[in-house]
C-alpha cells in the first residue's frame, strides 16, 4: 500500500499521527476493488476512528469540566474565608441593630 508504514519502527508515535494514518488507509480503501476481501473494510475503520475520536472528544470536555468545577469550588471556598475574616474582625458581632419585635 502506498504512503503505508511497512515496517513497525514506522507507525504513528502520537494520537495526531494515527489520525492522519487512519485517514489516509480509509481513503485508500473505499471503493477500492484492489483491497477488497481484506480483513478490515474502510467503513470498519472510518467507524473505529469515530469512535476513537468521540471519546478523545468526550475526555477532553471532561477534562474541562473538572477544570471549571474546581475554579467553582476555589472561588466558593475563597469567598467563604472572606465572609469570616470579615466576621472574626468585628468579633462576631454585627454593626447592625437587631430588629426588635413588639
Amino acid at each position: 500500500m502506498e504512503d503505508v508504514p511497512e515496517e513497525i519502527d514506522e507507525l504513528p508515535k502520537s494520537e495526531t499521527e494515527l489520525i492522519a494514518l487512519a485517514r489516509r488507509l480509509i481513503a485508500l480503501l473505499t471503493d477500492n476493488p484492489k483491497f477488497a476481501g481484506l480483513p478490515v473494510s474502510a467503513d470498519e475503520l472510518r467507524r473505529c476512528l469515530d469512535k476513537f475520536i468521540a471519546a478523545r472528544n468526550a475526555d477532553t470536555a471532561a477534562q474541562v469540566a473538572l477544570i471549571q468545577a474546581e475554579a467553582e469550588v476555589e472561588k466558593a471556598f475563597n469567598e467563604l474565608q472572606e465572609f469570616e475574616c470579615r466576621l472574626a474582625k468585628t468579633g462576631g458581632k454585627s454593626s447592625v441593630s437587631p430588629m426588635l419585635w413588639n
